[in-house]
């Protein structure tokens, strides 16, 4: 009677078409990416593209806990000129997102406890944002 096995029935084609099938597997999975979530590590940043610039200024947002579990953004209003860094930073412990009211900017995704999303604000204008989970968060840039 005959035995079966594997490593003495493996073709060398077989074998190199399963290694270059594994790796473009790792490829496609690592392209892929993932969206920052509440549950992320700490002290990661997520930061809006920009296209090479270079801030004149750089301003702090801070979502921090209030007493009786709200949150909110602090300072909740912000007057910026064009050019500057906004920098969000979630200082409390629950999973907040800044998430433009009419799409005019690309969202943070979740932000867990001390995480940051950043952009540059280049043209002038109101930009309306909200957390995605807490929707009585809410904020407002205003560029000149």
């Amino acid at each position: 009677m005959q035995t079966f096995s594997p490593r003495s029935a493996a073709h060398p084609n077989l074998r190199w078409l399963l290694i270059v099938l594994a790796t473009v597997i790792l490829l496609v999975m690592g392209a892929c990416g993932s969206n920052p979530t509440p549950t992320g590590p700490p002290s990661t940043t997520v930061t809006q593209p920009a296209a090479s610039l270079t801030p004149s200024a750089v301003v702090m947002v801070k979502i921090i806990e209030m007493p009786a579990a709200n949150y909110i953004f602090t300072p909740q209003t912000l007057h910026i000129k064009a050019g500057t860094e906004v920098v969000w930073i979630n200082k409390s412990t629950g999973g907040h997102t800044v998430t433009s009211d009419t799409g005019a900017f690309k969202g943070s995704g979740g932000l867990a406890e001390n995480q940051t999303f950043s952009m540059i604000f280049t043209q002038p204008g109101t930009f309306n944002y909200h957390c995605a989970y807490h929707i009585y968060m809410k904020g407002t840039v205003i560029v000149s």
